[in-house]
């Protein structure tokens, strides 16, 4: 049940973030709350732990947010994700999340006249971070932008009905 909760939570991000190019707080935050409320009550103390440490795994993208590689709205999603489903659930969605961003990035970068552009600028950015260990948060331009809260519901949906199959 609170897989399914998960899920329906990261495709709604995703919607929003498809439509808008943000992911409310209200969602995010109602659904980190309902989940380290409920799974306790459901769960007991492996119910807090199970919301608690999926809240933790999502938050370790906040990492991804400040290379400048997420909005903050997909971090807090993920943290949502991982409060409502559990630790294995959210690890699982941000391992499908990926390889889709991967799959879907390689596309975007095929078909952007300036996708040979952008992955120079990335390469100069890596390169230059490397050898003054000068960290700045990465802005790739307005022509770079890449919406990702669709992916995360994408990777939770993946998370759910794989075991399935």
């Amino acid at each position: 049940m609170f897989q399914i909760a998960a899920a329906a939570a990261a495709c709604a991000g995703g919607w929003f973030d498809f439509r808008t190019h943000k992911i409310p707080n209200w969602l995010t935050v109602s659904c980190m709350a309902a989940g380290l409320l409920l799974r306790p009550a459901a769960g007991g103390g492996n119910g807090l732990l199970q919301g608690l440490g999926g809240w933790a795994v999502g938050s370790a993208f906040i990492l991804l947010w400040l290379a400048g590689g997420l909005k903050a709205g997909d971090v807090k999603l993920y943290m949502a994700v991982g409060a409502l489903g559990g630790w294995k659930f959210c690890l699982n969605t941000e391992i499908y999340s990926l390889i889709f961003g991967g799959a879907a990035a390689l596309i975007l970068f095929i078909r952007r006249k300036t996708g040979l552009t952008q992955m120079k600028q990335l390469w100069l950015y890596v390169v230059n971070l490397l050898m003054t260990r000068n960290f700045v948060p990465y802005h790739g331009g307005e022509k770079s932008y890449f919406c990702f809260g669709w992916l995360i519901g994408m990777g939770a949906l993946a998370a759910m009905l794989w075991p399935v199959f």
